[in-house]
């Protein structure tokens, strides 16, 4: 049974707060009419990637909602999806004009969009088909004992490859920019939140390798943000007042 669209409410305040446009004075109105107007999956995927691509740039994540519409009635939804991850590595690597320039050319993506859906989690993805004609390949470790052939000779792939099974993120956020992982965590009763985020902080200094850092969000990063005005605040004073003294 097909869900309940969301309403043109509902739509306003999710694109408003996604797009933060209490400082980004993006207007809403247009893309909110368009999004009701689809179905109830449609509308949740558009606002999930909307959200995320928000996360990078909320220009690019609104020029990416104005042609969701029409680009999930080209092509499937994990293309687009990949074309929006592959806007939000293009804003990364090389700013936000060669990101627009993505989102612009939908019809040039499309072109090789199912490719960039297969990898649209690793910059670049090579395309290998293997076929076995005799047994099952149940495993990934049955990969490395095929046999491919070197000159006239079969020899085993285990010669020439090597074979490594890892855990990856299905999908990728983005904070302040990079890719992230978000994790959430509840303070216990009686913890206050300046003990929580310095104990956090300390066990980031400690564990994570280089090139990987700690983003505060919500809460955490308000009063993190909130004590770094104060202490500014404190030392202009300061200068006011040894300003002022000099002077008398």
């Amino acid at each position: 049974m097909s869900r309940t669209p969301l309403d043109a409410e509902t739509i306003a305040s999710r694109l408003d707060e996604y797009l933060e446009v209490e400082f980004t004075f993006i207007h809403t109105d247009e893309l909110t009419g368009v999004l009701a107007g689809l179905p109830r999956d449609s509308q949740d995927f558009v606002l999930q990637w909307t959200r995320r691509a928000a996360a990078t740039n909320t220009e690019l994540a609104f020029q990416f909602a104005n042609r969701a519409k029409e680009a999930l009635r080209e092509v499937d939804p994990d293309v687009v999806a990949a074309w929006c991850l592959h806007a939000m590595d293009c804003y990364d690597t090389a700013g936000l004009q060669a990101a627009m320039a993505v989102v612009r050319d939908l019809e040039g993506f499309v072109a090789v969009g199912h490719q960039r859906a297969a990898g649209a989690v690793y910059d670049e993805a090579v395309p290998i088909l293997l076929e076995a004609s005799t047994g099952e390949i149940n495993d990934p470790t049955d990969l490395v004992n095929l046999y491919v052939r070197a000159g006239s000779n079969l020899v085993p792939r285990c010669i020439i490859v090597s074979l490594r099974e890892e855990g990856i993120a299905a999908e990728l956020n983005r904070q302040s920019q990079r890719r992230a992982i978000e994790v959430t965590m509840n303070l216990a009763d009686g913890v206050p939140l300046s003990n929580a985020v310095a104990e956090l902080e300390a066990i980031a200094a400690r564990t994570l390798p280089d090139g990987i850092d700690m983003i505060l969000l919500g809460e955490a990063a308000t009063y993190q943000e909130t004590g770094s005005e104060v202490a500014l605040t404190y030392a202009i004073a300061l200068l006011v007042v040894f300003l002022v003294l000099c002077a008398q």
